[in-house]
């Protein structure tokens, strides 16, 4: 079996785990009899969820700080393997994708370390013609379009911190979801809900002790005077 990295080293917020995980299946379910596929994924993004997929083979959770500083000697690539049989990258990391006054430069100087070590074959065309740049020829690896993943909504609600009737949830399940895996691998899951429960409960905490100070201080301040 050849081993496939997508590279999606990009901001932290969710949404783009969740991009990563839709260009991943699309990629994994049309070469799943010839590829195992690795995840190279920002660090700061929760990258649990990734772990929790049977199909993922690893994860390497990685630090844009450390590779600006570092390069090919940062801590957080000492797991990650020196050779893959092929690389996808994300297109918004192409050579003239980068909005110089919008993306950050750390970042973009961490995906120049990264395509100097893991030099794309191809980036994504799970989504086609990207930011005016010249669509994705049909060279390269089949990419299966129609692959969905799901996810229960409560585990969605529970790793993410926001009530289920929230848009950035309905909007990835009506979109494209995470898996829902209903096999014994349910207990892979546990870690991932353990980390979003402790999450909320400091939430949850932390707005308790603001309603208790704010009682408290509506408690000492003095009454209005009153005219008679």
């Amino acid at each position: 079996m050849q081993s496939l990295l997508l590279n999606w080293l990009f901001y932290e917020p969710v949404g783009h785990l969740v991009e990563a995980l839709q260009h991943a299946h699309g990629y994994w379910r049309a070469n799943a009899d010839h590829y195992e596929l690795h995840l190279l994924l920002n660090a700061a993004t929760p990258v649990e969820l990734a772990r929790a997929l049977a199909w993922v083979k690893a994860v390497y959770p990685v630090r844009p700080a450390e590779l600006v500083e570092l390069g090919a000697a940062a801590p957080c690539l000492a797991d990650v393997p020196t050779h893959f049989d092929y690389v996808i990258a994300d297109p918004r990391t192409r050579p003239g994708a980068w909005i110089e006054s919008w993306d950050e430069p750390e970042l973009i100087r961490a995906q120049a370390v990264l395509h100097a070590l893991y030099p794309p074959d191809e980036y994504s065309k799970g989504w086609g013609d990207f930011a005016g740049l010249p669509a994705p020829t049909d060279s390269g690896l089949p990419y299966q379009r129609d692959a969905r993943l799901e996810l229960i909504l409560c585990q969605a609600e529970i790793v993410f911190g926001v009530d289920v009737g929230a848009s950035p949830i309905v909007a990835v399940h009506a979109d494209l979801g995470i898996e829902e895996d209903r096999s014994d691998r349910r207990a892979d899951l546990e870690p991932v809900v353990q980390t979003g429960r402790r999450l909320l409960g400091r939430e949850r905490y932390r707005d308790q002790e603001k309603r208790e100070r704010g009682a408290h201080k509506s408690q000492n301040d003095p009454a209005p005077n009153s005219s008679t």
